[in-house]
């Protein structure tokens, strides 16, 4: 289905908005398979297939397949070398896991690599600075004449939500 085409003799389109998510699948699945991965779903859901326990020290590299064959692959994983003995212990229950979620005996052997792997680095958390009483006693004036209790709540934390400034940590 082409996404944000225009039909001919028309100035509307044809798509409305839609997921992005099967986009990016389709954008980089044949980049994927230049590296030899079966589907994009592998390095997208990763963290999926092996747990997040072992995502978070392994990668999947590269997978190879024998000559003309889509099946008893051999899976290049970077890991970090305080992991690298563990999964290479774990590496049937992890050959389970990702034939398991691709259906068949994709994968039958993990080859690893050691190194750094890319953490995603996590948001700084962000504090909110107490409210002055001032402040706060006139936000409670401005929302005093609302009857409806639940509206008045929650233009009051509304805000209380604007007026508070905002300090990282």
């Amino acid at each position: 289905m082409p996404y944000g085409k225009y039909n001919k003799g028309s100035n509307k389109r044809t798509a409305r908005t839609c997921r992005v998510g099967p986009l990016i699948v389709e954008a980089i699945t044949p980049i994927c398979q230049q590296n030899g991965f079966i589907q994009a779903r592998i390095l997208l859901e990763w963290e999926y297939i092996v747990t997040p326990q072992f995502a978070q020290f392994c990668t999947p590299l590269k997978v190879t397949f024998p000559l003309k064959q889509r099946t008893n692959g051999r899976l290049l994983l970077r890991a970090t070398s305080s992991m690298a003995t563990e999964i290479s212990y774990l590496e049937p229950h992890i050959l389970n896991r990702i034939n398991q979620y691709f259906g068949y005996q994709a994968i039958s052997k993990i080859s690893l690599q050691q190194g750094p792997i890319n953490k995603k680095t996590p948001l700084k958390k962000v504090a909110n600075k107490p409210l002055s009483a001032a402040a706060q006693s006139s936000l409670e004036n401005q929302v005093q004449p609302i009857e409806d209790e639940r509206l008045r709540a929650a233009l009051l934390s509304l805000g209380v939500g604007i007026s508070q400034e905002k300090v990282t940590s």
